[in-house]
Order: C-alpha cells, then structure tokens, then sequence
C-alpha cells in the first residue's frame, strides 16, 4: 500500500468527522477570534457636585442698596474746596458666595500729575465682608492748596472696588 502524505492523512481525517461537528467546530472557532478582537471596557460613573466660588461686589447709594452706583455716570464730586477734605458715603454689598477682604483704590488719574496735588483715601472698616452683608464705606478726597499752581481745573480718575479672599 502506498504511503500517503501527512495532508492527504489530514484532509482524510477531517472528512472522518460528521458534517455538524465541523460546522460547530467551525462556529466556536470564529466566536472565539472575534471575541479575541473585541477590546475589554469597563465603566465607572461618579457624580460630581460643586460650588464655584464668586466674588462680587456691589456699590449702592443708600444701605438698603436699592440705588447702585452707575458704572458709566459715576461719582459727581461737584466742586471742591482748596485744602478742605470731602466726603462721599456708599454701600458696599457681598454679592458673592464667600466672605471677602475689599480694597478700594483710585488709579487712571486725569490729568496724569493730579494725584501729586489731590489725595484719595477711603474707609470701611478694613473686616471681612460676609455674604449678603453690607458695609458702609466712607471715600474721601483732599485736594492740596498748591494745586493752583500746576494749572489743573478739573480732574477724572477711576475707582477701583477690589475683593479678595
């Protein structure tokens, strides 16, 4: 008898086998190549919650803070007096979620040599300022006799009402 060769014994064999025993072997096989394929994932979800913290502040004529100051009209200070100090009371209000230290400063002079003649100083109380709480706050300028002599008339600057942790 001849010898057959190993794949001729091999295609010999496997036609040995039933058809559904193929067909199955066929089936678990191709499973398991794509299920070898599929990459493995797991998911976790957390809630997160959170509490972004705002600091505002508001700036209001009168304590119950029902007239705010207008950003673009300003404070008037009308006119004032060589060597007299005058001042201007507001209301400052938390407006923010956290309690907060103010600073509140005079910057942008116009003319640009004004404040060498003209002094800006303002009053809280200098404590934190808890939420929702209102403080007053005394502004107060001083403008110095010799000013005459620089040719200043009139002036602008801006007000700055800064709080911080």
């Amino acid at each position: 008898m001849p010898r057959s060769s190993s794949s001729q014994r091999l295609r010999k064999g496997l036609y040995a086998f039933p058809r559904l025993f193929k067909l199955l072997f066929a089936f678990v096989l191709v499973n398991a190549l794509l299920i070898a394929t599929i990459p493995s994932t797991r998911l976790s979800v957390f809630r997160n919650v959170a509490i972004i913290k705002s600091i505002d502040v508001g700036v209001y004529w009168d304590a119950n803070c029902s007239v705010p100051v207008d950003g673009e009209e300003g404070i008037d200070w009308g006119f004032l007096e060589l060597g007299v100090e005058k001042i201007m009371a507001v209301y400052v209000r938390n407006e923010g979620n956290m309690d907060w230290l103010l600073n509140i400063t005079a910057g942008n002079w116009a003319p640009a040599e004004a404040p060498d003649y003209i002094t800006f100083r303002s009053e809280y109380g200098n404590s934190p300022v808890g939420v929702g709480q209102v403080v007053p706050a005394a502004l107060a300028l001083f403008v110095a006799p010799d000013i005459v002599s620089s040719g200043i008339t009139s002036f602008g600057f801006d007000l700055a009402f800064q709080a911080s942790e």
